[in-house]
């Protein structure tokens, strides 16, 4: 019996460990996803907040779309008028690296004429392939880096079409110095936010991807957070915290916080299993008979009625028996032979008995047991039978002998009686009644 809750309270240890480690595991996990989602939403919002800066910088870079204004109602253009506000600007602006005027499918004039007049009268098609989209969706343009083949500058190309109603009449092309492109896209906000960032954008016909910048051309970004705009060629920006969105050292750290948890519960509950052990006891020391070992009367009536409450369509049954000719042989025996006397009764009732079987004794010569059993079993009475036999106990003292003889009665719950006082009740005049 005493290995059986050996086993128990290792099993009960276990499966509590077990619900604890997977409710802990769970709830790291939770924690590290929601600090996961809290970080994606403050990057989403740098992403927002950048995305706002660059649409003002492109719309402020944009030199083609104020020249475009030259243009009367019928889409013509003054050259004059637009070769001096070009060169007004080249002057202005020193990272402006040519303006260009298209007039319909021809180049009509470009500045500075020292460097690129040879491509005026050529024909759109033989520039660039951004040139002709501009062409087709009559919409403003953003196109680049792109390497010019006269004398391979980078530039990025903003080039808007001279539409009226919707028929395309040429269009204005600025080029603008990549480097300071770059630098107004002020992509350093990303690196003191501690991110590393991949400015991409895919071509028109979604062929190929080129990169625009990035901050490390070696970090995978495949789980980063990425805005999309096109322009019209779609244009992304991926970024992620340099350290991951979870650094090995926060996740080393949350793991010890919940290791430091899960023993601080399993501690806790550990402490509390033995102040309830501890308190049953104490609970049970209070209702035992100390020569015995078995419950005193107090503790038999409380722990038989418990498991009638709680078992209230068990059967049941009461094994009330008298020692007779205990309290005379008690007082001429030796101390230590009624010790061995009552220890027996314990053993024989912890041995042969069913494991929830509970035996009281209720006064010095009274032995009561609860049997949760059916009366009409066979194989329990003959335990009843055999135990009964065993309390005899035969004694010489003084050349006389000396008897011990276990008298008994049964009663049945609950026809002799709905709790354990009412049941011993009867059992008690039951006995009286057999043995006059």
């Amino acid at each position: 019996m005493m290995k059986n809750k050996r086993k128990q309270k290792w099993i009960l240890f276990a499966v509590v460990s077990v619900l604890i480690v997977s409710s802990l595991f769970i709830l790291r996990n939770m924690a590290l996803r929601q600090l996961m989602t809290e970080r994606k939403i403050a990057a989403q919002t740098t992403l927002d907040t950048f995305y706002e800066h660059l649409s003002n910088m492109f719309f402020r870079l944009n030199y083609a779309a104020p020249l475009s204004y030259i243009c009367d109602d019928e889409g013509n253009m003054d050259v004059q008028v637009f070769d001096q506000k070009a060169q007004q600007l080249l002057a202005e602006d020193e990272h402006i690296i040519y303006l260009a005027y298209f007039n319909g499918d021809k180049l009509e004039t470009i500045l500075p004429k020292a460097e690129y007049k040879e491509w005026e009268g050529k024909s759109l098609h033989q520039f660039m392939y951004s040139y002709t989209l501009a062409k087709v969706v009559k919409t403003s343009v953003v196109e680049g880096p792109e390497t010019l083949l006269t004398n391979d500058k980078e530039v990025f190309l903003f080039i808007t079409p001279i539409v009226i109603e919707g028929e395309y009449k040429g269009e204005i092309v600025s080029a603008i110095d990549k480097a300071y492109v770059l630098s107004q896209m002020k992509l350093n906000i990303f690196e003191d936010g501690q991110y590393d960032y991949e400015v991409w954008k895919v071509n028109e016909l979604g062929e190929h991807k080129m990169v625009v910048a990035t901050s490390d051309s070696a970090v995978d970004f495949s789980q980063a957070v990425k805005l999309s705009f096109a322009l019209p060629a779609t244009w992304n920006i991926s970024i992620q915290p340099q350290k991951g969105w979870i650094s090995s050292a926060e996740v080393l750290l949350m793991d010890s916080a919940f290791i430091l948890l899960g023993m601080l519960i399993l501690s806790v509950f550990g402490l509390s299993y033995s102040y309830v052990k501890q308190k049953k006891e104490l609970q049970k020391t209070h209702y035992m008979d100390p020569d015995s070992g078995l419950y005193n009367y107090e503790g038999f009536c409380y722990f038989v009625d418990q498991v009638l409450l709680k078992r209230k369509q068990t059967d049941c049954f009461i094994l009330y028996i008298r020692l007779s000719g205990y309290h005379e042989l008690s007082h001429r025996m030796d101390r230590g032979d009624i010790y061995t006397y009552f220890a027996q009764i314990y053993k024989c009732i912890q041995e042969d008995f069913p494991e929830d079987t509970i035996a009281g004794k209720l006064r010095e010569d009274i032995i009561a047991v609860a049997v949760f059993q059916n009366k009409e079993d066979k194989k329990i009475m003959e335990i009843v039978e055999d135990f009964i036999l065993q309390l005899f106990l035969k004694r010489k003292i003084n050349g006389k002998k000396e008897f011990i003889n276990p008298q008994a009665s049964i009663v049945v719950y609950p026809t002799d009686g709905a709790n354990t006082k009412e049941l011993l009740r009867y059992a008690k005049e039951r006995y009286q009644q057999r043995y006059k």
